[in-house]
């Protein structure tokens, strides 16, 4: 029988011996009956349930001290959950918490306040960083929890370099804890993938979209401003407005024109009064400004109809300023007699290809032979100016692409291919010209005359 049914029956019984008594001896006489009676059965009644008392004690005797140090700052006191409890509150429950488990686990607590270690924690000042690298120098290599929002009223300073391999920055000797309080809606504004040609034109204007966003609780109607700049110049700003609850603004902005160059825009969003995270609000965009027109060298090998069609074709168009040689003179001509005698002059290839070369965006080379007209400095800046972000189109014919043209290391290193020369090949025999149209070379892309072709 249960300790609970027999309290039950025991209970039962006495209600009615009660009863009895009082109509036995009276009212009075029955009651008294009645307290002493009680007064007699509550040992026993106690005796059934006895208090206990359990006291948790140390798995070792040795207790390691863990040091904590809670950020009682003015906005761990201001700021609450959505349920309304303060940071600071959930620090110091968040702490008692662990000092129970303290005691299990064979470590002691030690608590530390922000406040005691610097007084301008009571002017609302947070100085987080400062004041934790004197608190680390104290406790040595014992380990350590920080209990705080993450506020610091430096926060554009780098913190001190003490604190890596403290369990911060990381490293080998991660002894350190941080435990970060955070709003769940707190607000921020930032700015999301900004769109933007790759290249744009002088004295033309650039459109830039930029997506704008806002999250956070109440969303009311807002004005916010955004700069577009370009080094230290300012180019333009836009002030949109945010609609109530609306979280997202696509924005069309037109840059004014810009030179010649690289330029790499900054794209920055002012924080608004309620922002507490800045660190999204700036973005960047690279945009290539080039001239009007997009220079262009054709170089032809000998006068052919196919040059012709492409350099009528080139320049029937206006974005396209083409220069264009073909080859009736070589550069290292001698003649016995005065140029202003000559009706044709010599392939001026030292102006183009040292001095012009850069102002060029692509270099088209038609039944062109590297080796006979350019010199290996040539071809050197030829392959830089490949390097450095120009174009260059190789058109076929029987002088185009000899091996003697791609067995040069310089052109090698842009060669969509390898090429193999034969171990037997002599200096001379490397820079022979081959004109003999009975024997294709076929080390590399070759030219047939006898191939049959059609224009689609």
């Amino acid at each position: 029988m249960s300790e609970n049914l027999i309290i039950a029956i025991a209970s039962t019984l006495f209600v009615l011996l009660s009863i009895v008594w009082i109509h036995r001896y009276g009212l009075k006489r029955g009651l008294l009956a009645i307290f002493f009676r009680m007064t007699w059965v509550l040992p026993i009644i106690v005796s059934i349930y006895p208090e206990v008392k359990i006291e948790k004690m140390n798995k070792s005797l040795s207790l390691t001290p863990v040091h904590v140090l809670i950020d009682d700052s003015a906005s761990m006191i201001s700021n609450r959950t959505e349920e309304g409890e303060r940071f600071l509150d959930i620090a110091k429950k968040t702490v008692e918490k662990m000092r129970r488990e303290c005691l299990l686990l064979g470590c002691l607590l030690r608590e530390t306040n922000l406040s005691s270690l610097d007084n301008r924690v009571k002017e609302n000042f947070t100085p987080l960083s400062s004041s934790l690298v004197s608190w680390l120098e104290g406790i040595g290599q014992e380990p350590w929890m920080l209990i705080s929002d993450g506020g610091d009223y430096l926060p554009n300073d780098q913190w001190d370099p003490n604190l890596k391999n403290r369990g911060i920055i990381g490293g080998v000797n991660q002894n350190g804890m941080v435990f970060g309080l955070k709003l769940k809606k707190i607000y921020n504004l930032w700015i999301e993938s900004p769109e933007i040609l790759q290249f744009s034109f002088e004295d033309k204007p650039t459109v830039m979209k930029v997506t704008l966003k806002r999250e956070g609780h109440d969303l009311k109607e807002e004005a916010v401003q955004v700069h577009v700049s370009s080094g230290t110049r300012h180019l333009i700003s836009v002030n949109p407005l945010f609609q109530q609850e609306e979280s997202s603004l696509e924005l069309s902005i037109n840059l004014p024109p810009l030179t010649r160059g690289y330029h790499l825009l900054s794209i920055k969003a002012l924080p608004t009064g309620r922002e507490t995270s800045f660190w999204d609000n700036v973005t960047y965009k690279e945009v290539e400004i080039l001239p009007n027109t997009v220079g262009i060298l054709h170089l032809l090998g000998a006068p052919s109809w196919s040059g012709r069609f492409l350099r009528r074709y080139l320049k029937s168009e206006p974005k396209y300023d083409l220069i264009s040689f073909f080859i009736l003179r070589d550069p290292g001509d001698m003649q016995l007699v005065s140029e202003r005698e000559l009706s044709l002059i010599p392939f001026p290839v030292d102006r183009l290809f040292n001095e012009e070369l850069p102002n060029f965006k692509a270099v088209i080379l038609q039944n062109f032979s590297l080796f006979r007209f350019l010199e290996p400095e040539y071809q050197k800046n030829l392959i830089q100016f490949v390097k450095d972000g120009g174009g260059i189109l190789f058109l076929g014919g029987d002088r185009a692409l000899r091996k003697e043209d791609y067995r040069m290391p310089a052109l090698q290193s842009i060669l969509p291919f390898e090429t193999h020369s034969g171990v037997g090949d002599s200096q001379n025999q490397l820079f022979r010209a081959d004109f003999d149209q009975d024997r294709i070379d076929r080390s590399g892309p070759f030219y047939d005359p006898f191939r049959k072709f059609r224009i689609g």
